[in-house]
């Protein structure tokens, strides 16, 4: 479809339609073949600059509660899943206020030398917008770097919700609307 069609779709077409058009075209391109993915979560950290209420990535790191692998407790539990079959690794966790983004980008290539064939699934924009505006880079620069060092794709957490006055009530020092969908979009 061209773009006026997806944007009429988009603004006009009911769930139920668009379900019933999804699935057309999912059985033209591959019948009734169901795809997945087999991946393992690493989650680096608890410890958090962020004190989100509803979150379990959200210690202080004094808390007696607080946990934070070493980079090489990470690509111990990364190791463990050589020759297993697995296709992704997905990062997820605190963001921690002493890991910056040059630490995550040669930790995604250390793991991308330890399992060169998975897709390394990494990090919400909160997280994002914080590592990469340490580093003093644009949105774009940060994820160029992650890509060159082996991220292919980001998760979608971190959103919550959307409406910014009541995103500010649950958390005012997190990253806005505009910017996670900056990053997103980026």
């Amino acid at each position: 479809i061209d773009t006026a069609e997806a944007q009429l779709l988009f603004d006009e077409a009911p769930l139920g339609l668009l379900a019933v058009l999804a699935t057309a075209i999912k059985d033209r391109k591959s019948g009734k073949a169901v795809f997945y993915n087999r991946n393992f979560h690493v989650e680096p950290t608890n410890i958090c600059a962020f004190k989100c209420k509803f979150c379990s990535y959200r210690k202080p790191a004094d808390s007696p509660d607080a946990w934070s692998y070493s980079r090489e407790e990470i690509l111990e539990q990364v190791s463990r899943y050589v020759g297993s079959g697995v296709t992704e690794v997905h990062i997820v966790g605190g963001v921690h206020p002493a890991h910056d983004l040059y630490y995550y980008a040669d930790l995604i290539r250390q793991i991308k030398e330890t399992l060169p064939e998975v897709t390394v699934k990494a990090f919400s924009a909160v997280a994002l917008d914080d590592m990469i505006g340490k580093a003093g880079l644009s949105p774009d620069a940060g994820l160029r770097l992650l890509l060159q060092d082996g991220m292919e794709t980001m998760t979608g957490g971190g959103a919550e919700i959307f409406h910014e006055g009541i995103r500010q009530r649950i958390r005012r020092v997190k990253s806005s609307t505009p910017r996670r969908l900056d990053h997103h979009t980026t």
